[in-house]
């Protein structure tokens, strides 16, 4: 039976089977505030958060079918998501072009700004 499914199904499949089980018993089994899941050493060293401040405690709740509180973490990290996917696909076209170049730099701005916002504003 496993040589078939083995066959049909591909390494790339079996394999984020695997990945995502995991991650799901991760999700299930650890607590946000467990040793497992380290702190972030930019809000240790400068008691700051860095842009991406939460994004643990966000994947945590996305396991656990908590959206909203997921969003309340870190929104950005959502919107940085669907940019690495437009990366992604700009990748597989290998287009190197001007607009790749501007939206890679706004890309960077909103990110220092976000960074700076939420430790101004406590976001």
């Amino acid at each position: 039976m496993f040589p078939v499914l083995y066959s049909t199904m591909g390494k790339f499949t079996i394999f984020a089977i695997v990945v995502i089980g995991v991650v799901w018993g991760y999700g299930i089994y650890t607590d946000v505030e467990s040793v497992y899941i380290p702190s972030c050493p930019i809000k240790k060293i400068t008691d700051f958060d860095c842009p991406t401040c939460g994004t643990q405690r966000q994947i945590h709740d996305l396991l656990m079918g908590d959206f909203r509180s997921a969003i309340s973490h870190n929104p950005f990290t959502l919107l940085s998501v669907l940019y690495l996917l437009l990366i992604v696909r700009q990748m597989k076209k290998k287009s190197k072009s001007t607009v790749n170049i501007i939206l890679n730099l706004c890309f960077l701005l909103c990110y220092i700004l976000w960074g700076i916002l939420r430790n101004v504003y406590d976001l």
